[in-house]
């Protein structure tokens, strides 16, 4: 069996889209495959939909950004429940954290020109 089961797509900071990840798995030999976008699901449903088109098996994924004693930490999650509220929530939280980040990082590379 050959898996791979940390993969990011342009829902976080990968370059492709869901379905060309699960695709170029696939002819990459791939039988075990799973999507964990950076504190977000909204990919898998069409992760699934090209997983089921290639015979795939999927595991719903996600990498949630953390802090432990000071530190930024990211745990992947396999087989999570992205009906989950309180998962959804606590992504919903980072999403807003990430944006507010790369809004002040915006606002330096403009002041530095």
């Amino acid at each position: 069996m050959k898996a791979d089961l940390h993969n990011h797509s342009y829902y976080s900071d990968g370059l492709l889209s869901p379905s060309e990840l699960v695709r170029l798995a696939s002819k990459a030999g791939c039988n075990l495959f799973s999507l964990t976008d950076h504190d977000t699901s909204d990919g898998l449903a069409e992760a699934k939909l090209e997983a089921d088109k290639v015979g795939l098996k999927l595991i719903n994924g996600v990498e949630i950004s953390a802090f432990w004693k000071n530190m930024a930490i990211h745990i992947v999650g396999l087989g999570i429940d992205e009906d989950n509220d309180m998962l959804q929530t606590g992504l919903e939280f980072n999403k807003l954290l990430r944006k507010e980040r790369a809004e002040k990082i915006a606002l330096g590379l403009r002041r530095s020109g």
